[in-house]
């Protein structure tokens, strides 16, 4: 399967590119930025929830029935993981989700749960 690839843009006016695959998928054991998400009524999609991880394929795949937001993700109807590998260390993934959940406005990451 072929990842779809979506630009998001950043309150700082950066654009991102993320693959895009249905929730479910391994992926490699790297460090990155990764956002899940629906198709809105739109045909666009629509963040749901933006986090960082060490390792992504551990938090999206091998723990995903664990992650803190499950219950708000599967309430929310995320459909989709999108996914950015970002080696350059913790500083730079926050800074990446903090610029993107302040221009998409992720409902899981607002709410509690």
């Amino acid at each position: 399967m072929v990842s779809q690839i979506v630009t998001c843009k950043g309150f700082s006016g950066k654009s991102y590119s993320f693959d895009v695959d249905p929730i479910g998928l391994a992926y490699e054991a790297k460090p990155g930025v990764y956002i899940f998400s629906k198709l809105g009524d739109n045909g666009k999609w629509m963040a749901v929830f933006v986090g960082s991880t060490l390792d992504l394929n551990a938090t999206l795949k091998t723990y995903l029935k664990i992650h803190p937001k499950l219950e708000c993700l599967q309430s929310e109807g995320s459909t989709h993981i999108g996914t950015m590998l970002i080696l350059g260390g913790d500083i730079e993934r926050d800074r990446v989700v903090d610029d993107l959940k302040k221009s998409l406005s992720p409902s899981c990451n607002i709410r509690s749960g």
